[in-house]
């Protein structure tokens, strides 16, 4: 993401602002997982505690991604929200 694109969940520019806390995937409703909390799901440490901003949507740390971020996790299978194939409604 890149500072002019707006995220296609809430229209929001990449201005470190919090994302909408939920995400819908096929017909379920999901809890979206906070920036700096997917080291901690991974079990591995990282940088992002480390961190403010994400370095790739800019949201403050414990904020929620905004979408297409390359770091957020899916909260449905846990892989890469972008590329795991489950899908934004």
């Amino acid at each position: 993401m890149n500072s002019s694109t707006k995220c296609q969940l809430c229209g929001n520019l990449n201005d470190g602002s919090s994302c909408t806390p939920k995400t819908v995937i096929g017909k379920n409703e999901y809890n979206r997982i906070p920036y700096g909390i997917e080291a901690v799901l991974a079990k591995v440490k990282d940088e992002t505690d480390k961190q403010s901003h994400c370095h790739d949507c800019n949201v403050h740390f414990n904020g929620f991604h905004h979408f297409p971020c390359e770091v957020e996790i899916c909260p449905r299978c846990s892989g890469q929200f972008i590329s795991c194939g489950c899908g934004v409604v």
